[in-house]
């Protein structure tokens, strides 16, 4: 005696196949915007790091001149700034070149004469620092910027 085999076909029905859409559909596009979101964190991340390695490039050419004895450098050229920012600017252009196109700037500021404690006293006996701002500007991944500054106190001794 034969027996008819069947053949069991499986496949998908409509209603599966539109069931698997609508799933993808709604489990795709917040996936892609945590991707996009994660992508624009690290890209800040990375941001920060050059902003950070600039500011500390800075800083290391500026402590470099404050110890300086050569003319127009030292502690003394701090007490005209704007003086000092030109001429450090014409000096550091092969650390600066590879971050301005990127968006980075840069800016150094020194305060008055300070005591030890950062404050004015009026004593020129204990008003003999200053304190050095470096500050980095750099782009985020939306476009606002990111603010680092570096602080140090310099004194003439």
């Amino acid at each position: 005696m034969n027996t008819p085999r069947t053949i069991s076909r499986r496949a998908f029905t409509l209603i599966e196949a539109i069931t698997v859409i609508i799933i993808i559909a709604l489990t795709v596009p917040p996936a892609v915007m945590f991707l996009d979101a994660s992508a624009q964190r690290r890209e800040d991340a990375v941001q920060a790091q050059r902003a950070a390695t600039l500011g500390e490039g800075v800083m290391e050419f500026v402590l470099a001149d404050v110890a300086s004895d050569q003319p127009g450098l030292g502690f003394a050229a701090l007490s005209n700034m704007p003086a000092y920012r030109l001429n450090l600017a014409s000096r550091i252009t092969s650390l600066t070149s590879s971050y301005t196109p990127l968006g980075f700037t840069y800016r150094v500021d020194a305060s008055g004469l300070v005591s030890s404690s950062g404050s004015a006293t009026g004593d020129p006996q204990r008003d003999i620092f200053r304190v050095i701002t470096v500050t980095i500007n750099a782009p985020r991944a939306n476009g606002t910027p990111i603010d680092i500054r570096f602080s140090t106190m310099v004194g003439d001794l």
